[in-house]
């Protein structure tokens, strides 16, 4: 089973997906719902069902293999946080659900997704065995997800200070 072959394998479950995920994004205090599945092939161990709603706040992080986004429905961005000699910068990526394309974040690159729309969903691919305790290595001196809006607002806001063209 190819990677592109993946929406067509989870299209009949969709819907009742995303309306069991976007239920309790909307009375949430964090905006947001998870829904872990896995996948049947040997290649693909870790799927889920993510969906988040504006204001929802996702740790940057990064995991040990490679991790493969579908929007499926909504507006958001995918923030890659990146380095070179010059110091760190941004990159963001504008995704909508009605794109249908596959966003691949390479091993070991910090990221975080924003919504930019309501009711936004991405199905998210990790290419190895999926292990809860050890998937995603979470950005130091980042604000937990629980802190105060108001310090996460203005941790993004630093973050993001130097963006550049994707």
């Amino acid at each position: 089973m190819s990677l592109y072959e993946i929406p067509l394998v989870l299209r009949a479950d969709l819907r009742a997906i995303l309306a069991e995920s976007l239920t309790p994004t909307r009375v949430s205090e964090r905006k947001k719902s998870i829904i872990l599945q896995h996948a049947t092939s040997t290649n693909l161990r870790g799927v889920m069902c993510t969906a988040f709603q504006p204001g929802a706040y996702f740790r940057p992080h990064k995991h040990l293999v490679r991790e493969s986004f579908l929007p499926i429905q909504g507006e958001m961005q995918l923030n890659f946080l990146l380095r070179d000699e010059n110091g760190p910068y941004t990159q963001t990526h504008q995704l909508t659900g009605a794109m249908r394309e596959w966003i691949v974040v390479p091993a070991g690159v910090d990221h975080t997704l924003q919504a930019t729309g309501e009711d936004s969903a991405v199905y998210s691919i990790f290419h190895d065995v999926y292990d809860e305790a050890t998937y995603k290595e979470e950005l130091e001196n980042s604000p937990p997800e629980t802190a105060e809006e108001e310090v996460i607002a203005e941790y993004l806001r630093t973050i993001f200070s130097d963006p550049r063209p994707f």
